[in-house]
């Protein structure tokens, strides 16, 4: 008799958590990825976003390195401030944007959109069963909602505020698809732009950041697609239970 082997297709993944680093910090970051990846399922994913060089450094270490120089980030190839060279830091805000825009695209070319992204920074530690279980009532098919802590500066204009990026920003992948689909280009000329000759808008600003970092341009990106929704994540509640 002719045998037909049977083809199981994979397990779309609840969750992407993508994480942006540096090559400096392979061992901190390396540590800190393995404390999160021991709380997320096999089927879930886990990218590192960071400069060339960064896999080598990792030798190995770190999950799903995507190197991102600017030749690729830029529209013109070069990252700059102000007329200089951008720092590091600088550099490291496009990575963010470009990583989310990049591998939404790849997701839903693969036909495995995952139910959330997680973008983040490398020292953020996460419980992702523990955050994925209080957010069981969002991220269904077409839900377009977001978690952030907000947060507010002396001088920034009546209502604009930013989230705190670095505690991470939850989004769905519905979300996350309408962004790098629609958007994805527009959101890369904002965030290059706002690098390049934005000013602070926080009165209290000793690092000159408020301007251009790229948690800064959230609350005007989601402006842009229908129904978009960022939700306080200090209102996020006990764990689902059904």
């Amino acid at each position: 008799p002719i045998k037909h082997r049977l083809e199981v297709a994979a397990p779309r993944p609840r969750i992407h958590v993508l994480t942006v680093a540096g090559a400096k910090n392979v061992n901190y970051t390396a540590s800190v990825q393995e404390a999160v990846l021991a709380t997320m399922s096999p089927a879930d994913r886990y990218t590192t976003l960071c400069e060339p060089g960064c896999a080598t450094a990792g030798a190995g270490r770190l999950r799903g390195v995507v190197e991102v120089s600017p030749e690729e980030a830029f529209t013109d190839g070069r990252c700059a401030r102000k007329g200089y060279d951008c720092t590091g830091y600088e550099l490291a805000q496009m990575r963010f944007v470009y990583g989310l825009v990049l591998e939404a695209k790849a997701a839903l070319r693969d036909g495995a959109l995952p139910d959330w992204y997680l973008l983040k920074d490398d020292d953020t530690l996460v419980d992702v069963e523990g955050l994925l279980s209080q957010v069981c009532g969002y991220g269904g098919a077409g839900d377009l909602a977001s978690f952030a802590y907000p947060i507010s500066c002396p001088g920034a204009a009546a209502g604009r505020f930013w989230i705190a990026g670095g505690r991470g920003w939850l989004l769905s992948g519905a979300l996350a698809a309408r962004l790098a689909t629609e958007h994805g280009d527009e959101w890369l000329r904002l965030e290059a732009d706002r690098i390049r000759s934005s000013d602070p808008y926080c009165l209290v600003d000793p690092r000159q950041q408020s301007g251009y970092t790229w948690d800064s341009q959230v609350v005007e990106v989601l402006g842009w697609v229908p129904g978009a929704r960022l939700y306080d994540a200090n209102d996020l509640g006990p764990p689902c239970t059904g």
